[in-house]
């Protein structure tokens, strides 16, 4: 499980929602006009979050920022998992 940083840059966020169609467990909109982060809980985790992603979410996040009409978004593995089998 890659560790990755998603960041959503709310000059550029019109809040399409086309990230929330692909993969709405991290994404909401909120209060703020633009889309925000979710972390695992669910709660709001601003427009910067660093986890530990699976395969899985990893690709579905980068589909996620592919799908973004104004490119708001950024996906980026930022790190090996820190977690050892």
């Amino acid at each position: 499980m890659p560790r990755v940083t998603v960041s959503i840059d709310p000059d550029v966020c019109i809040s399409a929602a086309n990230c929330i169609g692909v993969v709405p467990q991290f994404f909401q909109i909120g209060a703020e006009p633009y889309v925000q982060l979710l972390d695992r809980s669910g709660a709001v985790a601003g427009s910067v979050h660093s986890f530990e992603a699976s395969d899985e979410e990893f690709a579905l996040l980068e589909e996620a920022a592919e799908s973004c009409p104004t490119r708001a978004i950024a996906v980026a593995a930022t790190g090996p998992s820190s977690v050892t089998e």
